[in-house]
């Protein structure tokens, strides 16, 4: 219970220090602004159609390779300084000792990913809420887009980038699509975190783990916009697998089925973690703050 204890005041500690940290707030200024821009998108288009809005927007927000970057970077950006070490890093290590400090700052990555979706989310939902009645429902211009029964010329002309899955309103209720994408999404952002902190730390620098990470964003968009290759590399693409549409849900397409996707998210951050755990001891950890 002590080494738990521990372990939560370091993770804690960092949560802490967001009152005072920029970057933080830019982050959530910046996914706030995009998350206005794709719900402002779905207003229009709701009128364009004459329907009413729908208030479950969150699973379809970043289903477009076009969106989904914009999303994602504030991810990157969240944890861009990994190992999250500065001055007083050092006394909390020679105090705590490595592998609980490890695991502090790990815990710290899965509470900042579940954090940073569920502002998305909740964002989302306070935005629709203003101008959407609310209903356990999908709503009619959920249903008449994903099954293309919307004809008004309007509807037709005004360019919708986000991508309304069929499959989604099919197989899942709004709350259940919500919460497998919060899922999804709150994995992918802890892989994302794990990766950066194993390759910073690994090669002493901030800029690999970004790197890395920008290089599995590469292998979405590449996936979508290549349908030749995209059904082979959606399965060696996580970061594909946070949205639903990505998934195969029913059975009926080539993509990669939820327990692979979770499954796949799991064994990623269980081996990095264990990677973290076991290299790390060896690695010098620079501490003069960034």
């Amino acid at each position: 219970m002590r080494s738990f204890r521990c372990v939560w005041d370091i993770a804690r500690q960092n949560i802490r220090k967001w009152q005072t940290d920029y970057r933080i707030w830019i982050i959530a200024i910046l996914a706030f602004v995009f998350m206005a821009r794709v719900c402002k998108d779905f207003r229009i288009f709701a009128q364009s159609a004459d329907v009413k809005t729908p208030l479950w927007v969150f699973p379809f927000l970043y289903t477009s390779s076009s969106i989904k970057p914009q999303f994602i970077l504030p991810v990157a950006l969240l944890f861009c300084n990994a190992p999250f070490t500065d001055r007083n890093q050092m006394f909390v290590i020679m105090r705590a000792g490595r592998t609980k400090w490890f695991l502090g700052q790990l815990l710290y990555i899965i509470i900042a990913s579940a954090l940073y979706f569920l502002f998305l989310f909740l964002s989302s939902f306070v935005i629709m809420s203003f101008t959407s009645e609310f209903s356990g429902d999908w709503g009619i211009l959920l249903y008449s887009k994903a099954s293309g029964a919307i004809s008004t010329p309007a509807a037709n002309s005004f360019y919708f980038e986000s991508s309304i899955s069929s499959s989604i309103i099919r197989y899942f209720t709004p709350l259940n699509a919500c919460w497998y994408t919060f899922l999804m999404s709150w994995l992918m952002g802890v892989m994302i975190g794990i990766l950066m902190f194993f390759f910073n730390l690994l090669t002493k620098t901030k800029a690999c783990g970004f790197i890395c990470s920008a290089f599995l964003m590469v292998i979405d968009i590449v996936a979508h916009r290549i349908p030749s290759l995209g059904y082979k590399l959606y399965y060696i693409s996580p970061v594909s697998w946070c949205t639903m549409n990505n998934i195969d849900v029913g059975k009926l397409t080539t993509k990669p089925g939820f327990t692979y996707c979770l499954c796949g998210y799991l064994i990623l951050i269980a081996a990095m973690t264990a990677g973290i755990l076991i290299f790390g001891r060896k690695k010098s950890l620079d501490t003069r703050g960034d």
